[in-house]
């Protein structure tokens, strides 16, 4: 059988190409960017989804008399056609109907705004102030309503865990250590832009389950948690047997050429992306 040999060399990359791939054409950022809208629109889409869920359920328990017991019968066949993972559970469409009554003009909640103006301008205009909706996660939004009751405080935690990137559980802490009330309840017009690409909030919104449920990629997800109990024990049979055995690791991708750019941890200086990688021959 030949032999294979690992064999590590250093590749440079002349001026001329990273010019090209930073700066005028910008292909990374350019990726990251794509990236970063597709989440942020499946995550519209999901809040979109519910929303319409939670809308039609109350306009069914307004206009046709019925019970409590529609959302059983709803989640049981939503969960036969999609699967029990993918956030139709009776609990989350309850959810969703509280969702709905909070927001009726959903995907943005309208709210007065809370500043000194002539009587004579507040009649003539219309002194309102709308905030998007979808600019944080499902996560986010269950665990606000229930903190948070007020529609002008609920706005502005919303406000604010979009313009500063807030994981869910930073946002509780801001809402407990009653923020609101220290910024001196100031509200704004939010402009839609793309938030920081390192953020909490946009890693939260990659991990949302209930994004990668409106997707049916939840089955996904709980298969790489049966491969990881799996190896898991894997790894501890192979040490009961003692020496001559070594568990390597899951998913192992040999390789028989690597490189690694010389001096740099990226392609582009200015960022933190791994230049790192493998080559097949």
């Amino acid at each position: 059988m030949p032999e294979f040999q690992l064999v590590e060399y250093k590749e440079t990359r002349h001026d001329e190409y990273l010019k090209w791939i930073c700066t005028k054409n910008d292909i990374i950022q350019q990726i990251h960017t794509r990236q970063l809208r597709t989440v942020l629109n499946v995550n519209a889409d999901t809040l979109q989804n519910y929303w319409e869920i939670g809308n039609q359920i109350l306009q069914a328990q307004t206009e046709k008399g019925w019970g409590s017991h529609v959302i059983d019968l709803l989640s049981a066949d939503l969960e036969k056609e999609f699967g029990k993972n993918n956030g139709y559970s009776v609990r989350n469409l309850r959810t969703m109907k509280v969702f709905a009554r909070e927001y009726p003009d959903f995907p943005v909640l309208k709210i007065p705004a809370i500043r000194q103006v002539p009587l004579a301008e507040l009649n003539a205009v219309s002194q309102f102030v709308q905030i998007p909706l979808v600019q944080i996660t499902w996560y986010h939004h269950i665990s606000l309503i229930a903190k948070v009751k007020d529609l002008h405080e609920r706005a502005f935690y919303i406000t604010e865990t979009a313009q500063n990137g807030w994981s869910r559980d930073v946002m509780l802490m801001q809402v407990e250590s009653n923020l609101y009330e220290r910024a001196g309840k100031s509200i704004n017009n939010f402009p839609q832009t793309l938030p920081s690409p390192q953020s909490d909030l946009v890693a939260a919104v990659f991990k949302d389950p209930y994004n990668l449920g409106f997707l049916e990629m939840s089955e996904r997800q709980n298969e790489l948690d049966i491969e990881k109990q799996l190896t898991t024990r894997i790894n501890d049979f192979l040490l009961e047997m003692g020496k001559g055995f070594a568990y390597v690791g899951r998913q192992y991708r040999l390789a028989v050429v690597s490189y690694k750019k010389q001096g740099e941890s990226g392609i582009c200086p200015s960022r933190n992306h791994a230049a790192t990688g493998n080559r097949r021959v």
